[in-house]
Order: structure tokens, then C-alpha cells, then sequence
């Protein structure tokens, strides 16, 4: 018999607590994992090919989920499917050698049972969620970790759309005195 290893693009799992905490469980929790355990989180790298074997081998999910999950162009959605619900937001993209406007995408499948999500590049709301979990902050069930990302993503947008804001009125300005604005982006300098 085969020891279980991680799953290949598994970027990390987090078994919730119910009370706002959560452990990293191990390769053979994970593999035989069940909703008494409490609730898990996984989230996926979809860059990885590896990914989508999991999701088509092992995940349970229908194939409808997992391929919103999988799916290399998102556009922003919430829609509830059976007793779950699929969201896809984004954010900022805080990324080294990255530009703001490039939106970073993630994709969650949300149940009674798990928590499970994707990305094609990092997103640090991701890295907070986590971490408050491993220190015992973090959301205490499905419901509270949507609340949490979504929270996470609009507090680091704040900062790029008040620059963008500024950059506006700064056009604005110029149009009302007169002052050329050909060439003039908005874009993060």
C-alpha cells in the first residue's frame, strides 16, 4: 500500500476549527478526509497540470464546478448551484513587476462540508485568510470566510483606487483650466 501524498498543485489546506482556527492537515487526512473532521479548505494552483487531475479524480465536485474553477479566463460571479455556491471575485494585482489594472481572479467552491479554491497568480487576501486561521483569527465557517476574502480583497483595492482617484481629479482639473491632457493615463505611475 501506497502512502498518500499531497495533491499535485495543492498550494495549501487548512482544516477548519470551527471556532476561528485551523491546522495544516497531512497528505492521509486530507486523502481520507470526511465532513466530521470539520471543514477543509483547499486551495488549488491552476497553472499546475496537476490540478486538474485532482479535480477530475478525486474533487467529487460536478463537472460543471470544477471546470469554473479550472478555467483560465473568469469574469467576475456568485451563482449558487445545488447546496453550494461558486464565486469568483478579484483583486488588485500586488504582484512584483505587476500592473494594478491586471486583476488577479479567485475562484471558490463554498459548502457546508469544504472550502474549495483556485489561482492562477498569487493573491495576498488569500496568504491573510491563512494565516488568521493558523493563529486562531480566522472565520469560523463557509459563510465567514466569504465575508473574510471579500473583505480582504475590497481593503487592498482601497489604496489603488484612491491613487486612481487622485490621478482623476488631476484630469479633471486640467480639462477645467483648459490644460492639454492628450496622452494622459491614469494608470498607476
Amino acid at each position: 500500500m501506497t502512502q498518500p501524498t499531497l495533491p499535485e498543485g495543492l498550494l495549501h489546506a487548512v482544516l477548519l476549527d470551527g471556532q476561528g482556527g485551523g491546522r495544516i492537515p497531512d497528505a492521509d487526512e486530507i486523502a481520507s478526509w470526511t465532513p466530521e473532521q470539520g471543514r477543509l479548505w483547499l486551495h488549488f494552483d491552476v497553472n499546475n497540470p496537476g490540478s486538474r487531475v485532482w479535480f477530475r479524480d478525486h474533487s467529487q465536485l460536478p463537472r460543471l464546478i470544477s471546470e469554473a474553477l479550472l478555467a483560465s479566463e473568469t469574469r467576475p460571479r456568485a451563482q449558487p448551484i445545488g447546496e453550494g455556491f461558486l464565486v469568483v471575485l478579484r483583486g488588485v494585482n500586488h504582484n512584483p513587476d505587476s500592473d494594478p489594472e491586471d486583476m488577479v481572479a479567485i475562484r471558490v467552491w463554498i459548502d457546508d462540508q469544504r472550502i474549495i479554491s483556485t489561482r492562477k497568480r498569487n493573491l495576498l487576501s488569500v496568504q491573510h485568510i491563512r494565516e488568521s486561521l493558523l493563529s486562531g483569527d480566522g472565520p469560523r465557517d463557509s459563510g465567514a470566510f466569504l465575508t473574510m476574502l471579500a473583505d480582504q480583497l475590497i481593503t487592498r483595492m482601497s489604496s489603488t483606487l484612491d491613487t486612481f482617484n487622485e490621478r482623476l481629479s488631476e484630469v479633471e482639473e486640467r480639462i477645467i483650466e483648459g490644460a492639454p491632457v492628450e496622452g494622459t493615463r491614469l494608470t498607476m505611475a
